[in-house]
């Protein structure tokens, strides 16, 4: 049975930009490890936080 989080593995490979880093370590701490990537992923889509993602070339 797979836990409820278990599609996020592997999402902190994604290039982030400082501002991203430091919201992504302030909802770790906030929401423990795998809970804070889900939020911070969430805000990221639903656009409430924006500037994370480093610009493609």
């Amino acid at each position: 049975m797979k836990k409820p989080l278990d599609h996020l593995e592997g999402t902190d490979n994604m290039p982030l930009t400082e501002k991203g880093k430091k919201i992504m370590k302030s909802m770790k701490k906030q929401y423990g490890k795998k809970k804070g990537e889900a939020v911070f992923y969430a805000s990221k889509n639903k656009k409430k936080i924006k500037g994370v993602d480093r610009k493609r070339a």
